[in-house]
């Protein structure tokens, strides 16, 4: 599959899709973290030397698991790095090379700190390892989107597959995405080019752009 030619638009026009997109890709790790373990930002230091001492005595994957979670959460709020993040997520996923989740939040930690290359790969374990919960796919397109310049035409297939999951299951929800003017170019520019035949419906419940809920 060809790579999408995304329609040109000013400088301006690109900085606040961009800006539009990372709002939303970066929300929602930080809020499955917080709502997982049920701790505040107050509360992650503590519980991330609860978990550390614990791994000191007994190491399973679930503590693993769990404090890569208060990671990323840690270097989202400012209370942790996001080397430290990419640390704990890597030894985490050691023990579960399957953990859709923690690919996923690894491909986001590499976008924070700029390893554009490593990104499309740990995405891609994401996908192709499963989990197709409507609000997961969306974050992995969206974090897809943030980041298509540097993926690879396989890496944005799989993405792309992630659009139409979700215009096939939750077409409500994925024409409210597709409705967002930050985003709404890109998206129509991957239904057009991955998914042609689809496009026109897609196209015809898009619009109008205005006076949406």
């Amino acid at each position: 599959m060809s790579n999408v030619s995304l329609t040109p638009r000013a400088p301006s026009q690109y900085a606040a899709m961009l800006v539009g997109v990372l709002m939303l890709a970066v929300a929602l790790p930080y809020a499955i973290s917080m709502s997982q373990l049920e701790v505040g930002e107050r509360g992650i230091a503590p519980a991330i030397a609860r978990h550390e001492a614990a791994l000191r005595f007994f190491p399973d994957s679930t503590t693993l698991a769990n404090l890569a979670l208060l990671r990323v959460a840690a270097a989202r709020t400012g209370n942790g790095t996001w080397v430290q993040a990419q640390t704990a997520l890597e030894a985490s996923l050691q023990q579960r090379p399957q953990d859709p989740l923690n690919w996923a939040r690894l491909a986001y930690v590499y976008g924070e700190q700029k390893n554009e290359s490593a990104i499309g790969p740990a995405l891609a374990r994401s996908i192709s390892t499963g989990s197709y919960i409507p609000g997961f796919m969306q974050w992995r397109f969206l974090l897809g989107l943030t980041y298509w310049p540097h993926l690879n035409a396989a890496q944005k297939q799989l993405v792309a597959g992630q659009a139409i999951l979700l215009w096939q299951t939750k077409p409500n929800d994925f024409i409210r995405l597709a409705r967002m003017p930050a985003i709404a170019l890109q998206i129509e520019s991957v239904m057009q080019e991955y998914y042609p035949s689809e496009a026109p419906v897609f196209l015809q419940r898009r619009r109008p752009l205005r006076h949406t809920r």
